[in-house]
């Protein structure tokens, strides 16, 4: 029962931050000391998995995530952190773990189908109350419920009220205090308290309520036999597959080489920007699908993990798929280079050295005979520090300083930098700065986009930093020029109680805070 009182105070407690700090309120500081909350929580509620190496890592990973979230909160960052406090939760659980997709699996379900266990929990603890209360041993004892609270409750308000007596600022305290709780019982409490308010807290407490009650809902298997499988492509499938697949990688090959590298002219009709557009993301397909195939092909146990001629072709099919990886990413660099950066187009280029080292990983799952269980886990360990990378890395101002430097591409990357947020402010200033300088017709109207684009952000940035939950260190260091003058500001960015900003020179979002 004790534990029980503290996970429902823990969970009340962290609704009433997330009230706080999502609801009616900017992007902030407020997001990473939400999750720092609620890591002090699932670290008081899991420690047992601060015992495994795995778990402290996991935490790291945590920690690394909220930095970030403080620097500048981010659904990549924030998708990082809640991933790790629920692979602590798991990693607490006595179950072993097999598969990373197991252990994925059994997080999506602790975070749905365990967070509405509430229900069946303050039922069984209804129902141990009601028998201790028959037994004679519980119960709702109000004569000790006063003697507990009552004197610490009255004997504060006495205080208070002297100190009322004997200083105007006290006074003026619990003047105010008393007007806001009368107003908000009063008039406010129908405003204040909405469907969706409701729904919110709802949401907060069962998704809230899934780290307490997670636990791993698949089962592992009790002994792991690294058996042939029950079916697999023969060695000579194998062989034939992988010869044919080579040569058909080394026409592409010579193909990228004669127009990337040697400039040979293209097809008709056809400029180097089109064509690296039209490579880039199909041959980062093609390179997945050949990861694909090796695994099927080699799996633990299979006939083609003896053959030597399957070893030596899959070893120059994954060189060639590398090869054919950087090829893609000289296309994408060729893409930006002429229609500029975008978040997707980073996320590209990312995502191709993911999929470079994953067929690295591979090669030598296949040469150094380890299984599949390996694999996953040694991609799993790629993918996870890279994310927390780009998660702390601004990768806003990096797209718009890249553009910035472009004025033949800012004509119709304007909006799209604007719709960046604030950390365009800087590139949208070098922009504008550069696209002046250049003084042609076209250039002149695009500057006057860019010095629009720039005042509205800059509205949007004195907006957030009205309101202190908005403050984070990356905003804290653009700054406003000498001679601005506050405008409307539109609404912000992340806005769930759907309160509008129309005044930014108004302290307040809206008479509720």
């Amino acid at each position: 029962m004790r534990s029980l009182r503290l996970m429902l105070l823990a969970t009340l407690a962290l609704v009433v931050a997330a009230d706080f700090c999502l609801w009616s309120a900017p992007s902030g500081w407020c997001w990473s000391a939400l999750l720092a909350g609620l890591t002090a929580a699932v670290v008081w509620r899991f420690r047992p998995a601060l015992r495994q190496a795995s778990g402290g890592w996991m935490l790291a990973l945590v920690l690394g995530a909220e930095v970030a979230m403080f620097l500048e909160p981010g659904w990549l960052a924030g998708g990082l952190a809640l991933l790790g406090l629920s692979a602590l939760a798991q990693m607490a659980r006595p179950a072993p773990l097999v598969s990373p997709f197991v252990w994925l699996r059994g997080l999506l379900l602790g975070l749905t189908v365990q967070g509405f266990h509430w229900m069946r929990d303050v039922v069984h603890a209804r129902r141990a109350r009601r028998r201790r209360a028959q037994g004679g041993g519980g119960g709702l004892n109000l004569k000790k419920l006063f003697m507990h609270w009552g004197l610490p409750v009255l004997g504060t308000l006495v205080f208070a009220r002297l100190f009322a007596l004997a200083s105007p600022v006290w006074e003026d305290w619990l003047h105010q205090a008393w007007e806001a709780v009368t107003e908000i019982f009063t008039f406010k409490f129908p405003e204040w308290l909405t469907l969706g308010r409701l729904f919110f807290w709802l949401v907060g407490a069962a998704f809230v309520w899934g780290f307490w009650r997670s636990r791993m809902v698949v089962r592992a298997p009790a002994r792991l036999v690294q058996a042939a499988p029950p079916w697999a492509l023969s060695s000579g499938l194998v062989v034939r597959c992988l010869g044919m697949f080579c040569a058909l990688f080394a026409v592409q090959l010579l193909l990228d080489s004669r127009y990337l590298l040697l400039g040979a002219a293209l097809p008709k009709g056809m400029n180097h920007a089109e064509y690296a557009h039209r490579g880039a993301y199909p041959l980062m397909v093609t390179a997945l699908l050949a990861g694909a195939f090796t695994l099927l092909a080699f799996r633990s146990g299979g006939p083609a993990r003896h053959s030597p001629w399957a070893r030596r072709l899959i070893g120059l099919f994954i060189a060639q798929n590398i090869l054919l990886l950087l090829s893609a990413a000289w296309r994408l660099f060729l893409y930006m280079d002429a229609f500029g950066l975008t978040r997707w187009r980073l996320a590209a280029t990312v995502w191709m050295l993911l999929v470079g080292g994953g067929l690295a990983l591979i090669l030598l799952h296949v040469f150094l005979h380890k299984d599949t269980l390996w694999l996953r886990w040694r991609v799993l360990l790629m993918t996870l520090p890279t994310l927390l990378a780009c998660a702390l890395f601004p990768v806003d101002r990096l797209i718009c300083a890249w553009n910035a430097e472009k004025p033949e591409v800012m004509a119709f990357n304007v909006n799209y930098m604007e719709s960046l947020g604030v950390e365009a402010i800087p590139g949208l200033r070098r922009a504008e700065t550069v696209l002046r300088e250049r003084n042609l017709p076209a250039d002149r109207q695009t500057a006057d986009q860019v010095r629009d684009a720039r005042i509205r952000l800059e509205n949007e940035l004195y907006a957030l930093r009205q309101d202190p939950r908005g403050w984070t260190p990356r905003r804290a260091l653009l700054d406003l020029p000498a001679d601005f003058k506050p405008e409307e500001a539109g609404p912000y960015r992340w806005n769930l109680g759907g309160v509008w900003s129309t005044k930014p020179h108004d302290r307040r979002l809206r008479e509720d805070y």
